[in-house]
């Protein structure tokens, strides 16, 4: 099986910290730069590591603000919940995790919600939409 030039790349780099990986990075030819850049996006390295990132971000929403997002999706779709978010929790939500919507499938989160501004404007509601199936 042959390796993809990103995972090449990775494989020698991994264990450098983000600023020596990005230096290796840009020593590189621009033409070999294009070529791991693209095996990253064609071999679906880039939506392991986004999927990853969302991982880390769900779990610190957890351990931080005691909020489940996963749970919180279960209980309003299964039991007809209806759930307020903090505004600046929300944020952390929005900017952490749905700013990769387009890039990657985050059905399991926030599929069948409707979310909305609450009536103070400082927090979200989150409930089943009514367009969703049990």
């Amino acid at each position: 099986m042959k390796v993809s030039p990103f995972e090449e790349w990775w494989s020698a780099n991994r264990n450098k910290s983000r600023s020596e990986r990005n230096k290796m990075f840009m020593a590189l030819t621009e033409e070999q730069r294009h070529t791991i850049k693209t095996s990253l996006f064609e071999d679906g390295w880039g939506e392991f590591f986004l999927h990853n990132h969302i991982s880390k971000w769900l779990d610190r929403i957890k351990e931080k603000h005691d909020i489940d997002l996963i749970e919180l999706r279960i209980q309003a779709i299964k039991n007809n919940k209806s759930f307020i978010i903090n505004k600046k929790v929300w944020n952390i939500i929005q900017h952490k995790i749905l700013f990769y919507d387009e890039c990657v499938n985050t059905y399991y989160i926030f599929g069948g919600l409707d979310i909305k501004p609450y009536e103070d404007t400082r927090s979200y509601l989150v409930k089943r939409d009514p367009n969703t199936e049990n």
